[in-house]
């Protein structure tokens, strides 16, 4: 098993390097063609997605693992999607709201833009939870391939022509389209194989605990995620929301990638474990958070404490505060390598309840406390320190709650042996 788990590891992880080096490699040039504020749209953009594609399919993506025929799952899903879609602009053409109104954005081109990325954002991600059940993990990573070349490239392309404004976002929605087709088309082959074993309506009927329990708690922890970039562009405007939003798809992104990574082969063997083996559960979960640790917390303190130098200096001038930033975020990206990838662990053991109070926990915590700094005229800088206390503090909870309920598992495996 620890075989399987490393190689599935690495095949998974190759693909999404050469991505991420891609991404990061053009990073200077579109630092200089695209303006903070440009940024910063792209952020509130990036988060609005976030937040949605958590509730895009109600979680029921979350049990596809679980099973040995989720045809009907990956159907509902579909179902679900295209609805959300075309409910969505349906609702827009009728009203002429959008969530982009709260950010002062009310470009058509912006609204469609993103509904045509939710749509391929939702796709990509259930059906990468049914790769996962296959052990298609180089399906995965081939997607997510397509997607992150179809980003750069598409963002360098439009920074000269008269989508320029919405170039960043566009570039994005290209990536996600590219990513989302590819998975498709690999599900087309492999899901033929595969014969429908109930209804869609038996299958909500026998798994309607997931997005009861599970849709609030995965909205409150988007939202506890996105809250900052939110926030900072309704309070302090979309410069300061650039500057994190840079750091963020500087540092973070690579950061969500080797976490979902690791997050989504952690997930697919413990689905099995789960049902099998209950000692060697704990055990993956503690090694997996230990090895991170000792893999990453060096490099990336070295990195946090030169942050402001290595922005100003690859980047510009102008980005200097998003390397500011970088460094006071140091601890949190530290924990997020190590914590992220064993986090659906309450998932996993079925406790949605306790997920759901610790996802509603951290979000009122963050929330009071970005109110307050309002109130005290607090600048930026303040802000992602508290943010980032709030998160390190809220991830180690989550860690020993994980390990607590492992161990009564374990505990209760060895009294029925």
């Amino acid at each position: 098993m620890k075989r399987s788990f490393r190689h599935d590891f690495r095949r998974l992880l190759t693909g999404n390097f050469i991505a991420q080096l891609f991404l990061f490699s053009i990073s200077p040039i579109l630092s200089r063609m695209y303006t903070a504020e440009q940024f910063g749209i792209y952020a509130f953009y990036m988060s609005l997605l976030g937040v949605l594609l958590v509730i895009s399919t109600f979680a029921f993506e979350k049990v596809i693992p679980l099973l040995e025929n989720s045809k009907s799952i990956v159907n509902l899903c579909f179902i679900i999607a295209i609805s959300w879609f075309l409910g969505g602009g349906l609702l827009y053409l009728i009203t002429g709201f959008s969530p982009f109104s709260f950010a002062g954005e009310t470009k058509p081109l912006i609204i469609w833009l993103f509904g045509i990325a939710l749509l391929a954002a939702s796709v990509q991600q259930f059906l990468t939870y049914e790769m996962m059940r296959q052990g298609k993990y180089d399906i995965i990573s081939k997607s997510k391939i397509y997607q992150t070349f179809g980003n750069g490239s598409f963002q360098l392309g439009f920074a000269n022509t008269s989508l320029m404004s919405v170039g960043l976002i566009a570039g994005d929605v290209v990536g996600r389209v590219l990513g989302a087709a590819t998975a498709f088309n690999a599900y087309l082959k492999i899901g033929r194989k595969q014969k429908q074993n109930e209804s869609i309506l038996k299958s909500v009927q026998k798994y309607y605990k997931y997005p009861l329990f599970n849709t609030p708690s995965l909205l409150l922890n988007s939202l506890a995620l996105q809250i900052p970039t939110f926030f900072f562009m309704v309070v302090l405007g979309a410069e300061d929301t650039g500057q994190f939003s840079f750091t963020q798809k500087l540092i973070g992104v690579p950061i969500a990638v080797l976490t979902t990574t690791l997050g989504q082969v952690f997930y697919g063997h413990a689905g099995r474990l789960i049902r099998e083996d209950s000692l060697a559960l704990r055990a993956l979960f503690r090694t997996t958070v230990k090895k991170v640790i000792m893999i990453t917390a060096g490099p990336v303190l070295l990195f946090g404490l030169f942050a402001p130098t290595i922005f100003s200096t690859i980047f510009g001038a102008e980005w200097r505060l998003a390397g500011e930033l970088a460094r006071v975020m140091t601890p949190l990206f530290i924990t997020q390598l190590a914590i992220i990838p064993v986090s659906q662990i309450l998932y996993i053991t079925t406790k949605p309840y306790i997920q759901l109070g610790w996802d509603s926990s951290r979000f009122i915590v963050l929330l009071v406390g970005f109110l307050i700094l309002k109130t005290k005229e607090a600048e930026v800088l303040e802000m992602v320190l508290y943010y980032t206390v709030v998160m390190v503090v809220s991830y180690v909870l989550l860690y020993l709650l994980g390990s607590r309920i492992l161990a009564r598992r374990e505990a209760q495996y060895s009294e029925s042996l």
